[in-house]
């Protein structure tokens, strides 16, 4: 037999409906939402990484700007990630457990 394959289109799959996620989580995802807000509107956040950033500079005075630019990004990871840390009551090897796992909201460490 000699045929050829014709191309066709597959059925489209059903709607599936969104299924929302557990309580616990949206309340935990929520709450982080809440400080992340307040870090950024009450300027927290930018004024605890420019005295680092100030304090570091005098430390590293030749530092390239994509090196102080990582600074400042780990300095605002640990920010988060001691905050979120003591709102779960955990210890650093429970909690680091946690973000590797990505049981954890990483947008809100990234923000």
């Amino acid at each position: 037999m000699n045929g050829s394959i014709l191309p066709f289109q597959p059925p489209l799959p059903p709607v599936v409906p969104t299924i929302e996620g557990n309580v616990d989580y949206r309340l935990f995802r929520d709450q982080l939402r809440r400080i992340d807000h307040q870090l950024i509107t009450s300027g927290l956040e930018a004024q605890l990484i420019d005295s680092d950033l100030e304090r570091w500079l005098k430390q590293h005075p030749k530092a390239s700007p994509k090196t102080q630019q990582t600074h400042q990004l780990h300095c605002q990871r640990a920010l988060r990630c001691n905050i979120a840390r003591t709102l779960l009551n955990e210890d650093l090897r429970a909690f680091a457990t946690h973000v590797a796992d990505q049981q954890f909201s990483f947008l809100w460490l990234a923000a």
